[in-house]
């Protein structure tokens, strides 16, 4: 048997789009930790910049029954404060940075450091040193055994056996 689709007039689609227009904001009796504290945001950084630290907001909150550390409440506002009540748009996401290692395998110095902030390539050209190499583990022949009267360590892996 073959399904049906349903199929509505335009007046329909017209009236349910009036309706859901009008509908009234939906009340919330109750809301999380993390709703009260998104709810309380801009008041609480009013209280920090007057010099409130998150410890203390976070006793003042504990008074009336909303129990959170003042490691937490900090972290909740920071959260909070950087969406500003709006989702992030991805869209405006930047590239992620090239890391020191890219630049040591074919990237040119000076390119990399065109792809950087402008405050990151300055203090990156004024103080810090040229990129370092990778630390290179030694070949078997390079390796020798330990003389006697120097201080190692007793453990000597097996060479190649075949039994675990």
């Amino acid at each position: 048997m073959a399904a049906r689709s349903a199929k509505f007039g335009l007046s329909v689609v017209t009236k349910l789009k009036e309706r859901l227009v009008k509908a009234p904001d939906r009340e919330v009796a109750e809301v999380s930790k993390q709703g009260v504290i998104e709810r309380l945001i801009p008041e609480l950084l009013v209280l920090h910049a007057r010099g409130y630290t998150w410890c203390s907001i976070a006793a003042l909150l504990a008074e009336e029954g909303v129990q959170i550390s003042g490691t937490a409440l900090g972290a909740y506002v920071r959260r909070g404060s950087s969406t500003s009540g709006a989702k992030k748009d991805s869209s405006k996401r930047k590239p992620p940075q090239r890391t020191i290692a890219a630049t040591a395998h074919g990237a040119s110095s000076a390119s990399a450091a065109s792809r950087l902030p402008t405050a990151r390539a300055a203090v990156a050209s004024e103080a810090s040193p040229a990129p370092r190499r990778p630390a290179t583990e030694p070949s078997s022949a390079d390796v020798q055994p330990p003389t006697l009267g120097t201080v190692r360590s007793s453990f000597t892996p097996r060479r190649h056996s075949d039994d675990i």
